[in-house]
């Protein structure tokens, strides 16, 4: 990221904001006017009717009881605080500092000896780190730079790129910053680092601000803390955390080995957090913070100097860590724990805490006291990057695994200890595994508009994206088949997102000439199931127009549906479509099955978008901000698989054998007149499938689907390596999965496919295809061709 010139708004912008300040305080003034008014009002109304004195009484008791409850439970309510967005900081790559390099330029300073330029090497070796960590310029010069214009440099480079980066991305103006806070443990410039800020920025004159120092790697979550802690008294505002630890004037250029240690692991880093309480900012915000809990045990001395920055013997200025970090971290996090434990996880896992410490006093000492799965509560866990074995001594306690322990040993790894702002780089770590979650490789594309900056997302690109993608299948369709464009009866084009005009289906009736009477459609807006729905219609018009030949092509346009907003629902997409196309042949000639591959033997759709929940389940729409984007709610877990049910239920029940769908009715029988504890039989579809291509939603998705339908790994190869090579093409995707069956040479004459097309609405369409005829050894031009020898994949992420 480069910092961006000083930000100037100037006098008008000011004055606009004081203006807006008097404006709330001039309204509250005549609401608690308004109200005084009111209650006068009644009292006297009551007084000159002559009531009876008891009117008094109880008009007084119940404004007294009014005000206790709005007080209790809507006065004193304690604020929401939504996490909006934050930014992490990724230092430039030639700031980079390998092992070699790092200990080369310290025997080069002639202030280390041979003990403890040994010592470091050791401590760099067993750090966790690796060659990609950096450190600021200043520690790139032999001898190091410290001085104080040095640490001043680095606070610029640090902190305004993630500054400017969280501006950018949360569109929001330095003068709606209410509050700020500043940590950096060892750099206490004066100015203050936030004074830095404000001047860079040219914040508000009455804006908030705090610089926390010495408070070492907990800085960040104190900081947090205390935004939580203003944003309960201030309404309506932002608070902006900047995060950082500034190295250019830490550097020990002694010898004892006790302050060595933060020479090798403390490295560039910097995060900006943007923290509100805002009611409106629970429809945009990432995160709301659920709970916060602050332990410390500095009242005890042997706590106090456990870690101290102090000069050493020879007048040399580091933070000794001693041995007695081992014993009071471990109990200051131990306490921390226990209390956090207490307010957040269930009974049921207290209870077994507290029996087993019973036990272990009454019963039987040698008993393990029983250490709460906080899983039951928590799915991420972002611990202190003090290096991998404390990592994985926090994992242990906390009874977590190698997945859950992933994040903080991976940015130890790759950027080192960052101290406070450490914590940001792993939450960043644990979002931007959302890609790696998708089951796609590092091998799937976008189009040429999204590989701008920012994507260009006119019409012109889109079009572009047409040619680029329904061209070459429609050349290589036309080649394969030996067919003339002028042969085409009925051509189809589905593509959800993009509809121009002219339609795409005529863009194709243009570029190759066809005839004046073909009879052309165009599918817009139906989602994934589009291919499998434009299959469904040729079926129908080949029914009615004999010896006709069908042209289907099928894409997503992705040009135009690039989601530029902040919406996570929203967001999923932009994440897994990829580029993609199908171009595919039908015909009813008789003499066609002589060199047909398919026979259609079921087709069947079903679509349950009567139902509102269904139909709003996934919708394109502008978001708060205006952006355009699919929105895929969370009703999606329920609908969709409703829809895939019906499906299947009615499919069933036309091609299953009688053996499957007897045992089906008597274990329903079964289960409602004998047993309801028993389960209900669920066909076996393998008895007339063969091949299995599914919706690629998503590893969970195929999974999922594959349970329900008891497959196995190998009949789910086909929709997990289809992601992984090509990603989600939409409703292409169904052509790509069989296509993966013939290069594997795996389809024989007799064998059914079963494709199952899922798409908004929500829709589902089953296509059932029978190998008519041998077609190995013809997979020789297919998108799988020249990589199908890799695979499957052992285990693509899901």
């Amino acid at each position: 990221m480069e910092s961006s010139p000083k930000v100037s708004h100037g006098g008008i912008a000011l004055q606009s904001a004081q203006l807006m300040t008097r404006l709330r305080l001039t309204f509250f003034q005549l609401k608690q006017f308004f109200i005084l008014t009111l209650l006068i009002s009644i009292e006297a109304h009551i007084f000159l009717k002559g009531w009876n004195p008891m009117f008094h009484i109880f008009f007084l008791f119940s404004c007294f009881v009014v005000y206790v409850i709005l007080r209790r439970f809507f006065l004193n309510a304690p604020r929401s605080v939504y996490l909006v967005d934050f930014s992490c900081l990724r230092p430039p790559s030639f700031l980079r500092v390998p092992f070699a390099t790092f200990l080369e330029n310290a025997t080069s300073m002639d202030v280390f000896d041979s003990e403890s330029l040994s010592f470091m090497a050791k401590t760099l070796k067993s750090s966790g780190q690796s060659e990609e960590t950096c450190l600021p310029p200043a520690l790139h010069f032999i001898p190091p730079k410290t001085h104080q214009q040095e640490s001043i440099n680095e606070v610029h480079m640090v902190l305004f790129p993630v500054m400017d980066d969280l501006l950018t991305k949360t569109h929001l103006s330095p003068h709606d910053i209410d509050i700020l806070i500043v940590n950096c443990s060892g750099f206490c410039p004066s100015p203050s680092l936030s004074s830095i800020i404000i001047n860079r920025y040219c914040m508000r004159s009455d804006i908030k601000s705090f610089n926390l120092s010495g408070m070492g790697c907990s800085a960040s979550a104190v900081a947090i803390h205390l935004a939580e802690n203003l944003l309960q008294v201030h309404e309506n505002s932002n608070a902006v955390v900047l995060s950082t630890e500034i190295l250019s004037n830490g550097w020990y250029a002694g010898k004892e080995p006790s302050r060595l240690i933060l020479n090798c692991y403390f490295r560039m880093g910097g995060a900006a957090i943007l923290l509100t309480n805002r009611k409106e900012a629970k429809d945009y915000s990432k995160y709301k913070l659920f709970k916060s809990l602050r332990t410390l045990t500095s009242f005890d001395d042997k706590s106090y100097l456990s870690a101290m920055r102090e000069e050493d013997n020879d007048g040399k200025l580091g933070v000794s860590v001693t041995r007695d970090t081992l014993q009071v971290f471990p109990e200051t996090l131990r306490i921390n724990i226990t209390l956090l434990g207490s307010s957040i996880l269930p009974l049921s896992e207290k209870l077994k805490h507290v029996v087993s410490r019973l036990r272990k006093r009454f019963l039987d000492k040698s008993q393990e006291i029983y250490i709460p799965n906080f899983k039951t509560v928590i799915n991420h866990f972002c611990l202190p990057v003090s290096g991998g074995t404390v990592i994985r001594a926090i994992g242990k306690v906390l009874k977590l695994n190698d997945k859950d322990l992933e994040a903080p040993l991976m940015t130890l790894h790759r950027f080192g200890n960052q101290s406070s702002s450490a914590l940001w780089y792993e939450l960043a770590y644990f979002e931007a595994k959302t890609l790696k979650s998708s089951g796609q490789s590092e091998e799937t594309c976008l189009p040429p508009a999204l590989h701008f900056i920012p994507p260009k997302t006119h019409q012109q690109e889109s079009i572009n994206e047409v040619h680029m993608v329904l061209f070459p299948v429609m050349d290589d369709l036309l080649t394969k088949t030996h067919l003339s464009p002028h042969d085409i009866d009925i051509l189809i084009v589905n593509c959800s997102g993009f509809c121009p005009s002219p339609s795409l289906s005529s863009i194709i009736i243009n570029r190759y000439c066809m005839r004046s009477d073909i009879k052309s459609f165009n599918l817009s807006g139906m989602g994934c199931s589009a291919s499998a729905v434009a299959i469904h219609l040729a079926e129908n018009l080949l029914q009615v127009h004999e010896n006709s030949n069908a042209v289907v092509l099928s894409t997503e346009i992705l040009s135009n549906g690039w989601y530029a907003g902040k919406e996570p629902s929203r967001l999923i997409l932009n994440c897994y479509f990829r580029m993609g196309g199908a171009a595919i042949l039908l015909t009813n000639r008789k003499e066609a099955k002589d060199y047909s591959k398919y026979k259609l033997f079921k087709s069947l759709r079903t679509l349950t978008s009567f139902d509102d929940k269904s139909y709003l389940s996934a919708m394109r729409e502008e978001d708060n901000d205006g952006k355009l984007g699919v929105s895929v709610t969370r009703d999606t877990l329920q609908v969709f698989p409703e829809t895939l049910r019906i499906n299947i239920t009615l499919l069933g029940s036309s091609i299953l054998p009688l053996s499957e769908k007897l045992k089906h009715v008597v274990s329903r029988l079964r289960k409602r007149f004998l047993d309801k504890s028993q389960e209900i039989y669920i066909p076996n579809f393998k008895t007339v499938i063969n091949h299995f291509c599914l919706p690629v939603s998503g590893g969970t998705v195929i999974r999922a689907i594959g349970k329900v339908l008891k497959l196995n790994d190998k009949d789910l190869e086909a929709p997990l390596m289809t992601p992984h090579r090509f990603g989600n093409q939409s409703s292409s995707a169904l052509w790509y999965e069989l296509a993966y069956f013939e290069a594997k040479e795996r389809v024989e004459k007799g064998d059914k496919v079963w494709q199952i097309g899922m798409g908004t609405g929500p829709k589902c369409v089953s296509l059932i295809w029978e190998c008519i005829r041998p077609i190995s050894g013809e997979s020789k031009n297919d998108p799988w061709a020249q990589v199908i020898h890799h695979y499957p994949i052992v285990g693509p992420s899901t």
